[in-house]
């Protein structure tokens, strides 16, 4: 028969996360022995019972119980070859408040002649609030509204999803989110002390004092009304103008924003509490286009085929995602250019399906991400390797379709050297052949009148 249930699980320990639980087997098997045990477990005022496993094979078990304070009940069941046993009575046992959080760190303040505002990294999965308190005569009070402004910046960094585990302690430290607090409408050149205190249900941890002493408010520093200007402008452009004076107030006007490393720049942005759509279009306004990459230089060259290689411009704001590489064929001395292009990843790029003893301009340029591509290199001059046409019925057709010697030997000489004959040009369908003239990259005008040519 199906054994008689277990004991009722006991507690052998109790922590903020887990429950590690015990039992005794079934006072009976029947002749048949114990293979499995099942555990359930449910929070305290709900009904539904949740399966723990079903696979225990030993008389212990630790429970992850994910919620410190909480009651959860468990009961378990013991299985033999003939099935399973009735459950267990249950029994119901606390997690224990987790442990009070470490105090913040790192934090520091920038002062104005009338506020303060107070920076310190989120750094601790365990923390759910923080609390800015300020020192009065003798006794720290909290300052109104500081942990609902906190609060909501640490919701919305739950809703960016701004999770920093699975990095090593390096990352971690340069990603972790900065919070912030503005204490205004402070006194001029008076001292203040603050700090900041971390809080979970199993307690709170206060950070160092910080002492502060606001700035004379005749020598306080203002932006110009031009850099004034400028930074509202930039901020109407993006929709926040709710942000100027939070920049104004700590002397970022755009010119110095759009110098700040994309790190920096992050953490100021953090620091200002801006929201995380309005951060996006501000990041893509301050960035600036990629600078000139180097002078494109030929690494290897064929009849058809320029191997280009180029230093990358010096690397300032986003970083460059692609480069534009442009040719043109050199038309006498005239100072236009017909560029074509390709595009790769690297400083490298081999430029292919080139017109045989033909000269050609090269230069290059850089994209990013936010402003796409950037200024371009100092012009290159490279010619394809010389090759002949000896096939003396193509060479003509060629200079009569279009009406040049020169630019005709070449595409005659294209062709003969990829073992093309006007017998077999004449043979093909039009869409054929003008894929093949493209491919080689051979002008539009050109491609008309030798399709012309060919219909005549």
């Amino acid at each position: 028969d199906v054994p008689p249930p277990p004991s009722q699980p006991e507690s052998s320990e109790q922590l903020s996360d887990a429950i590690i639980l015990q039992w005794k087997p079934p006072m009976r098997n029947h002749g048949s022995e114990v293979t499995a045990y099942a555990l359930q477990m449910r929070k305290d005022g709900e009904e539904e019972w949740q399966t723990v496993s079903e696979e225990i094979t030993n008389l212990s078990v630790e429970v992850s119980c994910p919620e410190p304070r909480m009651v959860y009940h468990f009961r378990i069941r013991a299985k033999n070859a003939l099935g399973w046993s009735e459950w267990s009575d249950s029994n119901m046992f606390e997690t224990l408040p987790p442990p009070p959080p470490q105090p913040p760190l790192a934090v520091s303040a920038v002062m104005t002649h009338n506020s303060v505002t107070i920076n310190w990294p989120h750094s601790q999965a365990s923390v759910s609030g923080y609390e800015v308190q300020q020192l009065k005569g003798d006794t720290w009070v909290a300052v109104v509204d500081s942990e609902c402004a906190v609060g909501e910046q640490l919701r919305r960094m739950k809703r960016d999803r701004r999770h920093i585990s699975g990095c090593d302690e390096a990352e971690r430290v340069r990603k972790r989110p900065i919070l912030a607090f503005t204490r205004e409408n402070l006194a001029g050149q008076t001292e203040y002390k603050f700090r900041v205190g971390a809080k979970n249900s199993g307690g709170q941890a206060f950070s160092d004092v910080i002492i502060v002493k606001t700035e004379d408010e005749k020598w306080a520093k203002h932006l110009t009304e031009e850099e004034e200007h400028r930074l509202r402008e930039l901020c109407k452009s993006c929709g926040c103008e709710e942000y100027f004076d939070r920049f104004a107030r700590s002397l970022y006007d755009a010119e110095t924003l759009s110098r700040l490393p994309q790190d920096e720049l992050r953490e100021v942005m953090e620091r200002m509490q801006i929201l995380p759509k309005h951060r996006e279009k501000l990041r893509a306004a301050l960035s600036t286009p990629p600078g000139a990459p180097g002078r494109p230089l030929r690494s290897s060259v064929s009849y058809d085929s320029v191997v280009l290689s180029w230093d990358p411009p010096e690397p300032l704001g986003y970083p460059v995602i692609e480069y534009v590489v442009q040719f043109s064929i050199k038309e006498g001395e005239s100072e236009t250019r017909d560029w074509q292009e390709v595009r790769c990843g690297i400083t490298s790029c081999k430029v292919e399906n080139l017109l045989a003893s033909t000269d050609y301009f090269f230069r290059v340029a850089a994209c990013n991400e936010p402003q796409g591509q950037g200024m371009w290199s100092q012009e290159a001059l490279y010619r394809t390797s010389d090759v002949d046409c000896e096939d003396e019925q193509l060479l003509e057709f060629m200079r009569e379709a279009l009406n040049t010697k020169e630019y005709a030997d070449r595409v005659a000489a294209q062709l003969y050297h990829e073992q093309w004959t006007l017998a077999a040009l004449q043979a093909l369908a039009v869409e054929k052949l003008e894929d093949i003239l493209r491919r080689m990259r051979v002008k539009e005008g050109a491609v008309h009148a030798i399709l012309q040519k060919l219909k005549e």
